[in-house]
C-alpha cells in the first residue's frame, strides 16, 4: 500500500512541476503587459501633451492618444509614426472642438469675475449653471475624440464630417449617461491635478484617455 502511495505520489510530480511552470510563466506573462500598458500610456501621456501645446489641438491630440493606446490593447502596429499619422487625421475633423475649449474658459472666467463684482443678478445659480453647462460640453467634446478614435483610428478610411462626429459624441453622451458620468468625474480629477499641482497637467492627456478607453469598451459590451 505504501509503495502504491509512493508510486502515485511520484507519477503525479512531474504534473504538478508542469503546472507551477505553466503558472509561473503566465504570471510572467500578465506582469510583462502590464509593464507594457504602463509604458505605452506614459507615452501617450507625452505624446498628447506635447500635440495639444496649442490647446486648440487638444481634442486631435486626445484622439490620436486613444487609438494609440487601443492598438496596444489589441495587439496591433503602436509605432510612433502612427500616433503623429492619427493627430494629422483627426485635427483635420476635430479643429472645430478644440475651439469651443477656449471659449469655455472664457465664458466661465467672464461669469465668475462678474460674479464676484455683483454686478450678476442671482450669481450663484448663474455660476453652477455655467460649471454644470462647461462640464457638459467638455464631455462631449472629449467623447467626440473617443468616437472619431473608435471609427476611424484603427482603420484607413476616410475620417467622418465633424457634423456627424458630434452628433454621434451627443447620442452616445446621453445613451451611455453613466459612461458620461465617468468622463465627467475623469474631468473633474483632472482639474483638480491640474489646481494642485501644475506640472501634473502632462498627465491629463493620457488619464483621460485610458478612461475613454474603458468607457468606450464598456459601451460597446452593453450594445449601446
Amino acid at each position: 500500500m505504501l509503495a502504491y502511495r509512493a508510486g502515485m505520489s511520484t507519477s503525479h510530480g512531474p504534473d504538478e512541476s508542469r503546472s507551477r511552470e505553466a503558472a509561473a510563466a503566465k504570471e510572467e506573462r500578465a506582469g510583462r503587459a502590464g509593464l507594457s500598458f504602463v509604458g505605452e500610456w506614459l507615452l501617450v501621456a507625452l505624446l498628447t501633451f506635447i500635440g495639444s501645446l496649442l490647446l486648440v489641438t487638444f481634442p486631435a491630440a486626445l484622439a490620436a492618444g486613444v487609438a494609440h493606446l487601443r492598438r496596444h490593447v489589441t495587439g496591433r502596429d503602436t509605432r510612433l509614426a502612427l500616433y503623429w499619422r492619427d493627430l494629422g487625421r483627426s485635427l483635420r475633423v476635430l479643429w472645430p472642438a478644440g475651439l469651443v475649449l477656449p471659449a469655455l474658459v472664457v465664458v466661465v472666467n467672464l461669469n465668475l469675475l462678474m460674479a464676484r463684482s455683483g454686478s450678476l443678478p442671482g450669481a450663484g445659480a448663474v455660476v453652477v449653471a455655467t460649471l454644470v453647462l462647461a462640464l457638459g460640453v467638455a464631455v462631449v467634446v472629449v467623447r467626440s475624440a473617443a468616437a472619431w478614435s473608435r471609427t476611424t483610428g484603427l482603420r484607413r478610411e476616410p475620417s467622418p464630417r465633424f457634423a456627424e462626429l458630434s452628433r454621434l459624441a451627443w447620442d452616445r453622451t446621453v445613451a451611455d449617461w453613466s459612461g458620461s458620468l465617468l468622463v465627467a468625474l475623469a474631468v473633474v480629477g483632472c482639474i483638480g491635478l491640474v489646481y494642485a499641482y501644475r506640472p501634473l497637467v502632462v498627465l491629463v492627456g493620457a488619464v483621460l484617455a485610458v478612461v475613454l478607453l474603458g468607457v468606450e469598451a464598456r459601451r460597446a459590451r452593453r450594445g449601446i
